[in-house]
């Protein structure tokens, strides 16, 4: 006669248990039906692994400069999911932002990795990705604009829009710029960050209102015909202006990023 171990049982489902003592499904069932045993489902198995890990749920509560620049993060580069989860996945040689995105929560779990490979050019990268499930956290992100499917959608908060708070839009700002803008050094120095035209209308009249640049065309970002534009700035006094007033008193930040502004923007 088949015997099912407890600690088997408690720790897989009742398919799994089939698939390892290969036996059907309904075999598995029957012997826990004569029992009286009562397995856990899938969805509760879930559920108990995610209590295992610790998440700040207060975090997110007030809005302060380090929100904000963990606003930016999420709109321009995260996700989430309609399970309540959220996170971001970046390249592995930007770990150090996913660590401080796991502190700032507070979250106890692990980082996880992925391999991805890109079709365009048939290359493989490395991942590293920050993935929290808390409905409070996630319903907090989304007052922020943060939403699922979120890429044609991309507004600047309201919230931190009508805080009138030069600290909170230039942190704002910067998170949007780290997860999808770039600095370039080439034959001229390029301040670049895509987006929806509506967010970058915004982040304009701030850096224009605050740093007295000139108004420049917002593009279409490439061939998409979707609603994904490119807001850029060259001209090396124009951009140590912006980079200057963006990184000014950093705290938060990505390394790589600030690091390339310390050595190729802010020199004499």
């Amino acid at each position: 006669m088949l015997k099912l171990d407890i600690n088997l049982i408690e720790e897989k489902s009742q398919e799994q248990i089939a698939k390892d003592l290969n036996v059907s499904q309904w075999t598995i069932s029957n012997i826990l039906r004569k029992n009286n045993i009562t397995i856990r489902s899938k969805t509760a198995k879930l559920a108990l692994y995610r209590k295992k890990y610790f998440v700040d749920e207060t975090v997110l509560d007030s809005l302060t400069p380090q929100v904000a620049w963990v606003i930016g993060w999420f709109l321009s580069d995260g996700y989430i999911n309609k399970d309540n989860s959220f996170g971001i996945n970046v390249s592995e040689k930007d770990i150090d932002i996913i660590k401080k995105l796991k502190d700032f929560f507070k979250y106890t779990g692990p980082i996880l990795s992925n391999r991805i490979k890109l079709k365009k050019t048939g290359k493989t990268y490395n991942q590293k990705i920050l993935k929290i499930t808390s409905k409070k956290l996630k319903n907090n992100l989304e007052l922020y604009g943060v939403v699922n499917n979120k890429s044609t959608k991309e507004k600047f908060p309201i919230l931190i829009l009508n805080s009138q708070n030069i600290d909170l839009y230039r942190n704002f700002i910067k998170g949007v710029f780290e997860g999808d803008g770039s600095i370039i050094c080439s034959s001229q120095t390029v301040f670049q960050i895509v987006g929806t035209r509506e967010l970058l209308s915004v982040i304009q009249n701030i850096l224009i209102s605050n740093l007295n640049v000139k108004k420049t065309k917002i593009s279409i970002n490439g061939k998409s015909k979707v609603n994904h534009y490119c807001l850029r700035y060259s001209g090396r006094k124009q951009c140590k202006r912006i980079f200057d007033w963006m990184y000014f008193n950093s705290t938060w930040h990505l390394d790589r990023k600030h690091n390339k502004y310390l050595e190729k923007i802010c020199v004499e």
